[in-house]
């Protein structure tokens, strides 16, 4: 046996029973304490992990937000040379011709006609008008006509008065041909003064000519 106490106990079981004392008063808060330290160290991991993953994420973002940053720069400005290039590509508009001065003097008719089996004539041939008068040359007879000034018989300057005036030229100083029962009209408004010479293209031979004088 160990030796007593003063109270009459061994040391041993003394010491036996303070040992199993202190171990049931700390037990439970020790297991309390390892079970908080154990939670408080999992939330630490997973607040790193989260922590961890938000760093690898935001470069990330910021890439791709650069990447789609240049891509619609890129498209804004592929989409302007698009446009300066298709406005550049595009002709300028044609200027139409210039219209051709209004008559704003008499009208006359001519008649185109067919006399006999192969004679044909302008009725009249030979007319006077003034500068600013209109002449009409009317289909009769003879199936078709024209009316043909000759380039080297009329005044000087006459011939862009006439092309301008010349409805649906065939060529220049030509009209269409027409038909028995149409016309067509000639405006000599700013012709220059003097003597014009024409013909019937597919009746020349024939003798269909005439001439008219325009005045003052």
């Amino acid at each position: 046996m160990g030796p007593e106490s003063s109270d009459g106990m061994d040391d041993g079981p003394r010491r036996l029973w303070a040992r199993r004392r202190f171990l049931i008063m700390f037990s439970l808060p020790t297991r309390q304490v390892h079970c908080a330290v154990r939670q408080w160290g999992r939330a630490a991991i997973n607040i790193y992990r989260m922590r961890g993953e938000f760093r690898m994420r935001v470069p990330a973002m910021a890439a791709a937000a650069a990447a789609l940053l240049l891509a619609a720069c890129g498209g804004s400005k592929s989409g302007s040379n698009d446009t300066t290039n298709a406005a550049a590509a595009t002709p300028p508009a044609a200027t139409p011709p210039a219209a051709a001065p209004t008559g704003t003097g008499v009208t006359h008719e001519i008649d185109m006609v067919q006399e006999g089996t192969n004679s044909y004539k302008f009725k009249p041939d030979n007319i006077t008008i003034k500068q600013g008068d209109v002449v009409v040359f009317k289909g009769v007879s003879g199936l078709q006509h024209d009316v043909s000034f000759y380039p080297d018989s009329i005044p000087p300057g006459a011939a862009d008065v006439l092309n301008a005036a010349i409805p649906n030229k065939t060529q220049p100083l030509s009209t269409e041909m027409i038909s028995d029962g149409s016309q067509v009209s000639i405006s000599f408004a700013g012709a220059p003064l003097g003597v014009y010479k024409f013909f019937c293209i597919p009746h020349q031979p024939m003798g269909m000519h005439g001439q008219l004088t325009v005045t003052q």
